[in-house]
C-alpha cells in the first residue's frame, strides 16, 4: 500500500529560515532550525487515511512555564482532492483529549525528560449511546476542530516536538442524542438503520509541530 501525505500549511507566511551570516552576527534560533527541518520533511506533513487528515498547530510558538499550551486540531475531509467526493461522518471527541484525540510529545533539547502522553480515557459508549452520540457529518473540503488546553507546569524547558492522533472504533451512534427510546423504537419500526448513522473507523496521524517552553 502506497503511503501518502498532506501539506499540513498550505501558506507560510514570512521566511522560516534566516542565513547564517557570521560576519553580521546572525543566527537562526535552533527553535527554528528544527521548524524548518520538519517542515521540510514528510513529519511536517499529516497521514491520511481514507478521506480524511488530521492537522495540529500550536497558537504560539513559545509559551511561559505554567502558561497553559493552547493545540488547535482539525480533521478534514480531503475526498474532493483525493478520491470521488462524499460526505464522512466523523466521531466528536467528548473530552478534553484522551478518547479518540490523543497527545504525544518528547523533549528534544537539553536533559531529556519522560515524554508526555495523554492520559486515557476509559468510555464504553455501547452501554450508554445516547451520552456519547455525538458525531459531525464533513461534506468534501469541511472540517472539524477544538481547541485543547495542556497543563506546562509539570513540563521542563526547552523545545518539545509533538504528534497527535485520531482514533475510533464506535461503528455507529444516534442521528441525535436527545433521541427518546420510543422514538429510535419508531424510527426502527420503519428502518432497522434509521435510528443510527454509520461512523468512519480507522487511525489518522497529524502533522509533527515544534514549541518552545521557557522560564
Amino acid at each position: 500500500m502506497k503511503t501518502m501525505f498532506l501539506d499540513s500549511k498550505v501558506l507560510v507566511v514570512g521566511l522560516l529560515t534566516l542565513p547564517l551570516i557570521l560576519s553580521a552576527g546572525c543566527f537562526s534560533s535552533d527553535l527554528e532550525r528544527r521548524r524548518d527541518e520538519i517542515m521540510g520533511s514528510d513529519r511536517g506533513k499529516a497521514l491520511f487515511e481514507k478521506g480524511l487528515s488530521l492537522t495540529i498547530n500550536s497558537r504560539k510558538d513559545t509559551y511561559k512555564k505554567g502558561e497553559p499550551i493552547t493545540i488547535d486540531y482539525r480533521i478534514t475531509n480531503i475526498t474532493n482532492i483525493l478520491t470521488r467526493p462524499g460526505d464522512i461522518n466523523v466521531y466528536g471527541e467528548l473530552f478534553q483529549e484522551g478518547y479518540l484525540v490523543s497527545f504525544d510529545f518528547r523533549k528534544v533539547t537539553g536533559a531529556r525528560s519522560e515524554p508526555y502522553a495523554s492520559p486515557k480515557v476509559d468510555v464504553k459508549p455501547d452501554e450508554n449511546i445516547a451520552a456519547y452520540s455525538y458525531y459531525a457529518k464533513l461534506p468534501p473540503g469541511y472540517f472539524f476542530g477544538r481547541p485543547v488546553v495542556i497543563n506546562s507546569r509539570p513540563l521542563d524547558v526547552g523545545i518539545y516536538e509533538m504528534t497527535a492522533r485520531y482514533s475510533n472504533v464506535q461503528k455507529e451512534c444516534l442521528l441525535s442524542p436527545d433521541l427518546a427510546p420510543d422514538q429510535i423504537r419508531l424510527l426502527q419500526g420503519e428502518n432497522d438503520n434509521a435510528a443510527f448513522v454509520k461512523l468512519w473507523l480507522g487511525n489518522l496521524k497529524s502533522n509533527t509541530i515544534v514549541f518552545e517552553l521557557k522560564k
